[in-house]
């Protein structure tokens, strides 16, 4: 199984883009078995607002936004994961952790989407949880 992953960094930032591929390519093959193309495109919370407004009718600002870009499960699978750089730093603040690992989570996160895991109940909220601590290397 392979994964093709590329990191399209639109803010002024500096990150390793080839540690947040490796960390994809981890969850991706360690969770799935099908090959797949993704893109990670870091944003701000002006644009993805806009996304969020356009595609899902939220007018509010979100910190990941995963599409699945693929028609069928017979298809190579293709996703984008929007991250909102601007909700990295404040997230990072809130929870006391450092802007690599919230990314890193956020990415984690969209990459669960991608593969079936859901938040919208408590029960869901707190698997989602769970997996991303696991691929972060913390304790549940």
């Amino acid at each position: 199984m392979k994964l093709q992953v590329k990191v399209h960094n639109t803010q002024t930032i500096k990150l390793n883009k080839h540690e947040i591929c490796i960390l994809a390519k981890k969850v991706w093959l360690d969770e799935s078995q099908i090959d797949g193309k993704i893109d990670i495109i870091l944003i701000n919370n002006d644009y993805i607002r806009k996304l969020n407004i356009k595609f899902l009718n939220k007018d509010s600002e979100t910190d990941v936004i995963a599409f699945p870009l693929s028609e069928n499960d017979n298809e190579l699978f293709e996703g984008e994961i929007y991250v909102s750089f601007d909700k990295v730093e404040e997230q990072a603040q809130r929870f006391r952790v450092n802007p690599e690992e919230e990314l890193q989570r956020l990415v984690i996160h969209g990459i669960l989407h991608f593969l079936g895991y859901r938040d919208g109940t408590k029960k869901e909220k707190q698997t989602m949880i769970n997996r991303e601590n696991f691929y972060l290397g913390l304790k549940n």
